[in-house]
């Protein structure tokens, strides 16, 4: 595989940061919060929503910056297989009610960044074929 040039590189982490995807996932991860009541300092209505929100997007931010600069420090592509050692569950504590600021807080937000990029990734794999099965099979 040819290596990515730096501006290849920059327009990945933008679609991976700000694509029209990650707005909705978001949207549809504080809804899931907002219903859960999770967490609850940050109340209802649409102020608890917003923060919701912002904090998951603030993740994600937070998240593929880092692994943006990193990544270009050692060279790494981001086309290949992601790295198993993720810090930004720990990261995003920081701005979470101090209840939640503990380590088994953090290591239940890493478990759920993998999930939720195992499932990210597992649609970008077969989302394709699976939209064209659906096509081929409605379109009749």
């Amino acid at each position: 595989m040819v290596p990515l040039s730096h501006s290849q590189r920059v327009a990945s982490y933008v679609e991976r940061t700000y694509s029209p995807r990650v707005f909705l996932r978001a949207g549809f991860g504080a809804g899931v919060a907002q219903w859960r009541h999770a967490p609850k300092e940050w109340g209802s209505g649409l102020s608890g929503y917003e923060r919701r929100y912002a904090a998951i997007r603030g993740a994600a931010i937070v998240h593929n910056t880092m692994e943006f600069g990193v990544g270009a420090w050692l060279h790494e592509d981001p086309r290949y297989e992601r790295s198993v050692h993720d810090v930004t569950g720990v990261a995003v504590n920081s701005w979470e009610p101090s209840r939640l600021r503990g380590t088994s807080h953090a290591l239940l937000s890493i478990l759920g960044g993998f999930v939720s990029y195992g499932t990210g990734n597992f649609t970008s794999e077969f989302g394709p074929d699976v939209r064209k099965y659906v096509k081929r099979h409605m379109g009749r």
